[in-house]
């Protein structure tokens, strides 16, 4: 993953933790589908960004039968789920630090 891919990725994947639209995510233009499904099996499994439900539903819409196969795409993709889940973390918590008055 390019890292001006992986920006935008963990842009969209911000902004769609506070105001999810399961619309966005079925037409998101990450050039990358499996990097992308990557990211999305990623956060249906994680306690932290919610939308665990909705976002299996999307794996699925995406690719039949692609839950249980985020192992497979990460040794394909070399996606890294650490730094992804660290950046992601970060822009998170940045986002809800509210300025002091």
């Amino acid at each position: 993953m390019t890292r001006e891919s992986e920006a935008t990725l963990l842009d969209f994947c911000a902004r769609q933790r506070d105001c999810f639209e399961t619309e966005a995510w079925l037409s998101a233009p990450h050039p990358d589908r499996e990097e992308f499904l990557c990211a999305v099996l990623f956060l249906a499994g994680v306690d932290w960004y919610s939308h665990r439900s909705s976002l299996i539903a999307i794996a699925e819409t995406l690719e039949p039968g692609s839950i249980g196969s985020l192992g497979q795409r990460v040794c394909r993709t070399d996606f890294d789920l650490s730094r992804f889940s660290n950046l992601l973390r970060r822009k998170l918590q940045h986002a809800s630090v509210v300025p002091a008055p």
